[in-house]
C-alpha cells in the first residue's frame, strides 16, 4: 500500500550501461509525493518487470537506428503494448557513449551528432504518445581516481579530458531542453575501485534520488 498522498507515476528510464543494475531504478519508487514506477524492458527480450531500458554501450544514434531498438521507426506503440501501460515520462539518461571520445579541445562536433539522433528518437515519442512527457538528464560525476582512470581507460580520455567533454554536454543539455534533471554523483563514495564511470550501489542510489527530486520538480508536487 502507498503511504497517505502518494501518487503513483509510471516511467521508462532509458539509458546505457551506467543504470543497467536496476539501482537507479529501485531508490526512485519511494518519493515523499510520488511512487516513481519504471516500466521499461529489454525489446523482445520477454523480460516482464526488468525496470529499466539500460543497454550497454548504446547511444542515441543507436536508439534511432538500430532496427532492434525499440525507439526505431513504428516500434514505439509495439514496445509501450508489450510494457502495458502508457508511460507518464520517458527519462532519457544517454549521452555518454555518444560523446566520451569527443575531443576535449572541441566536443561540439560531437554533441551536434547526438542531438540530431536525439531529435529523431524524441519526436518518434512525441508522433506516437503525444501526452508522453520527455525529460532528459544530465551526466553525473564520474570517479576522481585517476588511477581508475589509467587502468580503464588507457587510451584516454583522462578524468580530466571527460570532465571537460561532460561539462560542455551538460551546458548544451541545459540550452536545448526545457525538461532537464540535474543528476549528481559523489566522485569518491559513488565508484568502486577500477570504475571510472560506472556508479557502484552507493553512487546509483544517490543518482536516483536526485532523479525523482527533479522528476518531483518538474511534474509538480502532487497533492
Amino acid at each position: 500500500m502507498l503511504p497517505r498522498g502518494q501518487l503513483v507515476r509510471n516511467m521508462v528510464l532509458v539509458g546505457d550501461s551506467l543504470q543497467t543494475t536496476g539501482y537507479i531504478a529501485e531508490s526512485m519508487e519511494v518519493n515523499s509525493n510520488y511512487r516513481w514506477i519504471s516500466r521499461g524492458q529489454k525489446w523482445g527480450s520477454g523480460a516482464k518487470g526488468t525496470r529499466h531500458q539500460g543497454d550497454p554501450g548504446w547511444t542515441y544514434k543507436l536508439y534511432d537506428e538500430n532496427v532492434g531498438s525499440p525507439f526505431a521507426p513504428g516500434n514505439i506503440e509495439s514496445y509501450v503494448a508489450e510494457i502495458g501501460v502508457t508511460p507518464h515520462e520517458v527519462v532519457f539518461f544517454l549521452g555518454l557513449n555518444d560523446c566520451f571520445n569527443a575531443n576535449p579541445a572541441n566536443p561540439d562536433p560531437a554533441i551536434d551528432i547526438m542531438f540530431g539522433h536525439a531529435d529523431i528518437v524524441h519526436g518518434r515519442w512525441a508522433s506516437a504518445f503525444p501526452g508522453v512527457r520527455k525529460v532528459v538528464c544530465t551526466i553525473p560525476e564520474p570517479s576522481s581516481d585517476d588511477a581508475s582512470w589509467a587502468f580503464r581507460y588507457p587510451a584516454g580520455p583522462t578524468q580530466v579530458e571527460w570532465n571537460t567533454i561532460r561539462a560542455r554536454l551538460n551546458e548544451r543539455i541545459y540550452a536545448k531542453w526545457s525538461n532537464v534533471i540535474e543528476l549528481h554523483c559523489d566522485p569518491v563514495a559513488g565508484y568502486d575501485a577500477t570504475f571510472a564511470i560506472h556508479p557502484n550501489r552507493v553512487g546509483a542510489v544517490e543518482i536516483g534520488s536526485y532523479m525523482a527530486a527533479g522528476l518531483t520538480s518538474i511534474v509538480g508536487p502532487g497533492r
